[in-house]
């Protein structure tokens, strides 16, 4: 870190602890409640893990009205994710993500439900209901959450059966003739058999114009069930069965087409309108689409063995599938002929599809004493999964890339499917102990060692065929080949905590994180047509170093946590578009790569009434040397940006209770988000230009900021009454109020690499700014009535 960097994260830290040195208040007889985590294994007040946690509790959820993992994202400092309506959410803790939906990379943010690894992510992308609490735990987290932890970790906990008859149902209008349904019943079954069941039903109209003439897009279809059968078969051992399940079937959004070059119809990404349908040879269109299907089983053993040992296993077997047609990238508005040259065009079909069975079993030993507490444990980790991606490319661009004339290719498309079968198993050992040195004074010390080994069966195909998708299932012209690779790491933290007094906690330490090698899943169209897999690519390796404060005064109405953390990446895994070869990517490592600044967050009970909120998150990023292609290339310059890594968000909660005579309690919540502009796209505003100029000037000037969101605001609130003896509660809700429009994903890239065939091959120059775009304003009414 330069002393300048140093300079910034430092002042921060000082002005923060500047405000600590306030006078007390008077204790008023109200205090914050407590926030349990589970972030390390354990059951521990928030205030006690010296560990950057942001925990998000059922009741926030409720009042940011939450429906998908990727809402959490402008909830929480150095946390973002894409829009989830979309093929697949991509998730970033200070920076450092995986912003690839394919089976060869693994997350380095991955995801938790209910202790279970969920290696592919997708069954938290749909509905998420009866959520107890969600974990957001900040940098590596090799020791404690095993596999892929390099950046972070997300930990659902969903709600366990209780001993007694509760139930709730809830249902819901809003715009776009959105309709919801959400139901939960629990009940004890025997003395020592528990059953809690709930479900859910969401469906909406799509809220963009599709300018091709189809349906609206960002339509949603969803549906979730879950139920938890719990055994307490002595006073020292339970048993928990889970079976959950979860549908998507929604209409992926449009490309917004900016900028353009002249001949080619633009979109404002105020206007809610972007074409997005392929035209077929037979006159037809094809959808854009999205549909995800998953389940799962679980069993989770708890044995007391003592009242200082617990013996805890976690089994689980998922299934997850995934079903996409891309959009065409607003191709689709490119004219049939340009300058009086036939581009012969429809233009573009991409498919993607994805099928995954996972296997997970993990055993702990845990203890406690007066001298330390601690655990140790096995898990094992297994995953099959199959990827087919068929994709039609216009014969003349085609021909381009693979040197053939248009003539010689007989049909009008060029069909590419590429099959791709990836097997992963995982073995590690992990170990963690807290050592009380003093009343004080805590030292954590904690080893895993992982090893990954990934088997990838390669099948390409290129043929050229008169119709869409021609290509007879399993039928690969070109053979197939097969390869292997496995990786091990040793991963570990050393933590020193120190209670100040009893409401001041600081700690200091070093952790390591690890994410497997794997293998690309995307092979250029010259290696397919030589029957050539792609290569393995190394693991990913993280060091963090981390200080906080976590403070609770003014009588326990004030909390005050705060880190301050620099994180070194090697070898970080990433993936862009080959601008030079249409439907392919670029498979990279950065050599190194930096993410360092700074987590605030402020919790004030202000009145017994009024609780205040104020998050607040410093985040600097860059690649600390260039990013070379196989060819010796700068692919990304040294010191561009990490992807989606704002350099300041800041959230603001304003949350009043009115009690309200005879009736009940009048509520108002309300959380305004403001984040900096954020990079979306690796490529350069210069290689998307000059992918296409090489027949002449394309006419358009793509500039960095092309590749970026652009700086926002997003306020939600909602207005509830609930009864005086909470049976039923009736409220108004509302998000991005203020309807903010930005860019929420970037698709140029790809949309160039696919003009820069078409240039090459007719001689027109083109160019383009390509994109998705948030949610504009929604509202809705809900009722609730419990039981």
């Amino acid at each position: 870190m330069t002393s300048n960097k140093l300079f910034k994260v430092s002042l921060l830290a000082a002005a923060v602890a500047a405000s600590m040195s306030s006078s007390v208040l008077a204790d008023d007889g109200f205090t914050l409640e407590e926030i349990v985590v589970t972030a390390q294994k354990r059951e521990q007040s928030l205030q006690e893990v010296p560990i950057a946690v942001q925990a998000i509790d059922s009741d926030m959820l409720e009042q940011n009205s939450v429906v998908s993992i990727s809402d959490i994202g402008n909830m929480t400092p150095g946390l973002s994710i894409g829009n989830a309506v979309q093929d697949g959410a991509e998730i970033a803790i200070r920076g450092i993500g995986t912003s690839v939906l394919g089976l060869g990379f693994d997350q380095s943010v991955p995801l938790y439900l209910d202790g279970v690894y969920l290696g592919r992510g997708f069954d938290l992308l749909g509905d998420m209901i009866d959520v107890q609490q969600i974990e957001v735990l900040k940098g590596p987290q090799g020791t404690l959450f095993g596999r892929n932890a390099a950046a972070g970790a997300i930990n659902v906990t969903t709600a366990a059966p209780v001993d007694e008859v509760e139930g709730r149902l809830k249902v819901g209008v809003g715009r776009e003739d959105l309709r919801t349904v959400q139901a939960m019943y629990n009940t004890p079954l025997t003395e020592n058999l528990l059953l809690r069941v709930n479900g859910s039903l969401r469906k909406r109209d799509g809220w963009q114009e599709n300018l091709d003439g189809g349906d609206d897009l960002y339509e949603q279809d969803q549906s979730t069930a879950r139920a938890k059968l719990l055994w307490m078969a002595q006073e020292d051992l339970s048993v928990e069965l889970t079976a959950d399940y979860s549908n998507v079937d929604n209409t992926q959004g449009g490309y917004i087409l900016e900028k353009a070059s002249p001949g080619i119809t633009t979109q404002d990404i105020d206007d809610k309108a972007a074409p997005s349908t392929t035209r077929l040879l037979d006159g037809t269109t094809a959808e854009p689409f999205v549909e995800r299907k998953s389940h799962g089983l679980s069993a989770k053993v708890t044995w007391d063995l003592s009242d200082e040992l617990t013996f805890t296993s976690i089994s689980s077997y998922r299934k997850a599938e995934v079903d996409m047609q891309v959009g065409n990238g607003s191709l689709s508005l490119i004219p049939d002929a340009i300058n009086g040259t036939t581009l012969n065009l429809p233009v573009l079909v991409d498919r993607f599809e994805i099928e995954a069975d996972e296997y997970s079993q993990e055993f702990r030993l845990s203890g406690i004493s007066d001298k330390a507490d601690w655990f140790a444990g096995f898990n094992y980790y297994k995953s099959e999964g199959e990827q087919l991606e068929p994709l039609a490319l216009p014969a003349i661009a085609m021909a381009n890339i693979i040197s053939m004339t248009p003539s010689a290719l007989t049909g009008t498309y060029y069909d590419d499917s590429q099959k791709s079968l990836i097997d992963t198993e995982s073995y590690s050992l992990f170990g963690d102990v807290i050592w009380h040195l003093t009343d004080k004074l805590n030292l954590t010390t904690g080893l895993r060692y992982s090893y990954d080994e990934k088997t990838s069966e390669f099948k390409p195909s290129q043929q050229a065929e008169a119709t869409f998708f021609a290509t007879v299932p399993d039928h690969f012209l070109n053979g197939k080949t097969k390869d292997s690779a496995d990786w091990d790491d040793v991963s570990g933290r050393i933590v020193v905590d120190y209670q100040v007094d009893e409401d001041t906690m600081v700690y200091a330490g070093v952790s390591t994180g690890y994410k497997s090698g794997g293998f690309g899943s995307t092979v250029g169209v010259a290696a397919a047509l030589a029957g050539e897999a792609f290569n393995p690519f190394d693991k990913e390796t993280t060091t963090n170093y981390e200080a906080g404060v976590k403070m609770t005064t003014y009588d326990g109405r004030l909390r005050i946590n705060m880190a301050a953390f620099f994180t070194e990446f090697e070898n970080y895994q990433l993936q862009m578009a080959d601008l030079n070869v249409p439907g392919t990517a670029l498979d990279l490592s950065a050599p190194e790569a930096e993410s360092h600044g700074v987590d605030l967050d402020i919790a004030f009970a202000a009145t017994e009434s009024l609780n205040l909120g104020l998050l607040v998150g410093y985040l600097e990023t860059e690649y600390a040397k260039d990013v070379l292609t196989d060819a010796g290339e700068v692919a990304i310059p040294k010191g561009q940006d990490l992807l989606r890594a704002p350099r300041w968000t800041t959230t603001a909660v304003i949350d009043y209770v009115l009690p309200v005579a005879d009736i009940g309690d009048l509520r108002f919540n309300t959380t305004y988000t403001y984040r900096t502009s954020q990079r979306l796209s690796n490529s350069t505003a210069a290689s998307l230009t000059s992918a296409t100029s090489g027949v002449g000037d394309p006419g358009v000037v793509i500039t960095e900021s092309d590749n970026e969101s652009g700086s926002y605001g997003l306020l939600n609130a909602r207005l509830s009454l609930l009864s005086a003896d909470e049976t039923w509660e009736v409220a108004v809700w509302g998000t991005n109020l203020t309807d903010k429009a930005y860019r929420d994903d970037d698709n140029s890239a790809v949309a160039n690499g696919v003009l820069s065939a078409l240039s090459a091959g007719t001689g027109v120059p083109m160019a383009v700014t390509s994109y998705t775009r948030n949610e504009p304003r929604m509202w809705g009414v809900d009722f609730t009535y419990n039981f």
